[in-house]
């Protein structure tokens, strides 16, 4: 792993203490049309794949992921679990030279950002590939972070990693970037590889 800065060692050992419970998710995304059981396999994939993307910081706090982005790049983000007890997660990144946070709303088993526009923002079954939609398109976050406050727009582009990927994910997310979802089997690889590069979310 590469030698992190000393606030950012400070704070990786969270990484692995602390996740989101799907137990606590499973009454967020109550749907009555889908099984308990269908949902908590749905959302153990989300954790999986977020585990892997090397931005999921888990229970990091608002105040420490300040600090950690404040002296980022504009477009640096970062995702967390929510402190709020109704959101599972909250994305913070850096705009403008500032640093602010959104949560991500889970509603029937599909998580959207939450804002005064979130009937019109796009849904997703995964968190992963709601965060790389925002990041591959030509596409802005807008919302209102307070009720009197101005209405914020943001182009996420690079994550805040809490540590160095393995390679094989490196590649993996290098095809996923570079070959539609359908031609992966066209692929010349082994059977197991392009399972491997399809298990993982756009």
């Amino acid at each position: 792993m590469e030698e992190l800065p000393h606030e950012r060692r400070r704070l990786h050992h969270r990484w692995s203490t602390s996740s989101v419970n799907p137990e606590r998710a499973l009454v967020l995304a109550s749907n009555p049309t889908s099984s308990s059981f269908g949902q908590k396999i749905c959302l153990n994939r989300v954790l999986r794949t977020l585990k892997q993307s090397g931005w999921y910081w888990r229970s990091l706090s608002n105040a420490d992921s300040q600090r950690l982005l404040i002296d980022a790049e504009d477009g640096t983000f970062l995702l967390r679990d929510s402190a709020d007890e109704r959101h599972l997660f909250t994305l913070s990144f850096k705009v403008e030279g500032i640093v602010s946070s959104v949560r991500l709303e889970l509603y029937r088993g599909l998580f959207r950002l939450y804002s005064s526009d979130c009937g019109a923002s796009p849904a997703f079954d995964c968190v992963v590939g709601l965060v790389n939609f925002y990041i591959r398109n030509d596409v802005r976050l807008f919302w209102l972070e307070r009720d009197d406050g101005p209405r914020i727009s943001v182009k996420i582009r690079q994550p805040l990693l809490t540590g160095v990927p393995t390679l094989q994910h490196f590649c993996r997310s290098a095809i996923n970037a570079s070959t539609k979802r359908d031609h992966v089997e066209k692929l010349p690889l082994p059977s197991k590889l392009k399972d491997y590069v399809s298990d993982y979310p756009y």
